[in-house]
């Protein structure tokens, strides 16, 4: 996948060939990378496909402003409710949990 925007060290913005923006966090794989490059797949530990281009919008903001120790909580709160619960859940929870 090619970079699209880099968020920080460990996450960046690229596009899906379905031309989906998906986030892709893993730890450093954005160092020294830059618009364009390619991503290496073992890099990637955590990809989000959000299909809303305005929640991809607001969830970027987030991940930008928001510690990341914040953001892998969220994601294990959210982990533990779709196993609790059984099923997926929306993409929206992502970005209302984390603000």
């Amino acid at each position: 996948m090619i970079i699209k925007r880099v968020l920080n060290h460990n996450a960046v913005i690229s596009v899906t060939h379905q031309g989906l923006d998906v986030l892709l966090m893993g730890k450093g794989i954005a160092f020294k990378k830059r618009i364009g490059d390619r991503i290496n797949s073992d890099a990637i530990e955590k990809s989000f496909v959000l299909k809303n281009s305005d929640n991809m919008n607001r969830f970027t903001e987030l991940f930008i402003t928001v510690p990341e120790e914040v953001v892998a909580c969220s994601e294990q709160i959210i982990n533990l409710g779709k196993i609790e619960l059984g099923k997926n859940l929306d993409e929206i929870l992502y970005i209302n949990l984390t603000d």
